[in-house]
């Protein structure tokens, strides 16, 4: 049917002779209206915050949490934390099972993936040539912001690969679909370079990034890229220390890259490579902790009745709604319930949530003397048989963040209600609600809510 309509134009376009046929062609060639092209497209500064901000997703909490969300949950299955449903399938007594073959190379098909890192690439190849040409509307502040946040996109994929595989290939441009070009493209870089190459992206967003950008802490900001490239160099100066010596280290004995022909001008010294992360770590860092006071701790260990917040600002930081208060918060979500962009890790924390510390975890907080239990002095009496007994006099960060019995639940309630605290924790509830261990975890409650009428959206 579109054919024929072409033709129709096409045909009238003859009949009405050579004067017509410019405006036809016109015509004819339109963009596609229900596409966004490049051609249409990274023509404002606009156009590059909405095409960075889509890439957002890719942080962990860019979904909404009907859960107490992975801050709260990425302990799980370690032996800091467990749940009532523990990944069974790679642990048998005595060692660690990999994936089945199958399970592996499906998984393996999903990680193995270049489609965000082509998407930014795509970006830098079509932001840098308009504004080349002076293309882009908009001031310079903004774009050089916006392309400062796509710097530290692509590295934040890159250190997302460089976690899972180690060694990586660094692919800058927009490959065509030819194998040759491919097969060139796919050699895998030695980690320690992966490692370098994402740390120098960092420094190119931390060039162009703002401090204070349109959005506030809602987006990435200089600062944030400062503390993620201390991450980065702090984990990769991490492995290779305490990886050397095996396979998984370039240069080491074993390694596969030495097997690679176009490994074979690869050096290292890992004793400079190691300095050298520590060292990128440690400026970063400081860069960032110099400039950000941290928050207070007023020694508060539970709300009194009414006190919904400013009770103890270190505890309520980790469950406000609005963190922009906080200096030492670098970067925050924004949930908006009328939005449909809404949590209820809240709700989970109040119920349990199916999770919980383990008594190695708990036993290992120092008194808050700064003794270990152990230790002559400390003051730990070993008292168990409550969870009020097992963190008196404990390091405050355990009194606060783990619920005993009369640690507060509600302050809508006076205290002489049975409802007023958590009381002895059920281990054999709704799976939903359960606390596992009997440790439950009280980081993330928000007092601000009535666990009495809770369970719909919170932003």
């Amino acid at each position: 049917m579109k054919q024929n309509k072409k033709n129709l134009v096409a045909l009238s376009c003859m009949i009405y002779g050579s004067l017509m046929l410019g405006s036809c062609n016109d015509f004819l060639d339109k963009e596609p209206l229900d596409k966004v092209t490049a051609t249409s497209y990274f023509n404002s500064d606009a156009d590059l915050a909405a095409f960075t901000i889509k890439q957002y997703d890719l942080f962990p909490n860019g979904k909404d949490q009907w859960n107490m969300g992975p801050a709260a949950l990425g302990d799980n299955n370690t032996d800091n934390q467990a749940n009532a449903s523990g990944n069974t399938k790679y642990w048998e007594p005595g060692q660690w099972r990999v994936r089945e073959n199958e399970e592996k190379s499906n998984l393996d098909q999903q990680e193995w993936r270049f489609t965000r890192i082509r998407a930014f690439n795509f970006f830098f190849e079509e932001v840098e040539a308009k504004l080349a040409a002076g293309a882009i509307a908009g001031t310079e502040t903004n774009i050089n912001h916006y392309m400062g946040e796509a710097h530290f996109l692509r590295a934040y994929e890159y250190f997302t690969m460089l976690k899972r595989f180690g060694d990586f290939p660094i692919i800058e441009g927009v490959l065509k679909d030819e194998k040759e070009e491919l097969v060139e493209a796919s050699q895998r870089k030695p980690r320690n370079v992966v490692a370098r190459y994402i740390l120098s992206e960092l420094d190119k967003a931390i060039e162009l990034l703002s401090d204070n950008p349109s959005g506030g802490k809602n987006r990435i900001t200089r600062d944030a890229a400062l503390l993620f490239k201390s991450r980065v160099a702090l984990f990769e100066a991490s492995f290779e220390t305490y990886h050397r010596g095996t396979p998984r280290v370039p240069g080491e004995q074993g390694w596969p890259g030495a097997n690679m022909p176009y490994n074979a001008d690869f050096s290292i010294n890992l004793d400079q490579e190691i300095a050298f992360f520590t060292d990128q770590a440690m400026a970063a860092a400081k860069a960032v902790a110099d400039n950000h006071p941290l928050t207070a701790d007023s020694g508060q260990i539970d709300p009194e009745t009414g006190q919904t917040a400013g009770w103890n600002s270190y505890f309520e930081m980790f469950s406000d709604k609005d963190m922009s208060k906080y200096d030492e918060v670098i970067m925050w979500r924004d949930y908006d319930a009328t939005l449909n962009i809404a949590n209820a890790v809240s709700v989970y924390c109040y119920n349990g949530s199916n999770t919980g510390l383990t008594r190695g975890y708990v036993g290992t907080f120092l008194m808050k003397n700064g003794l270990p239990v152990y230790a002559s002095g400390s003051g730990y009496t070993g008292e168990d048989e409550t969870l009020d007994k097992v963190k008196k006099d404990r390091d405050e960060r355990l009194q606060l963040f783990m619920v005993s019995e009369y640690s507060r639940r509600s302050v809508f309630v006076p205290i002489d209600s049975a409802s007023a605290f958590f009381g002895a924790p059920n281990i054999a509830d709704l799976e939903e609600v359960r606390k596992v261990t009997g440790f439950h975890i009280r980081k993330g409650l928000n007092y601000v809510y009535d666990p009495g009428s809770l369970g719909g959206q919170m932003s």
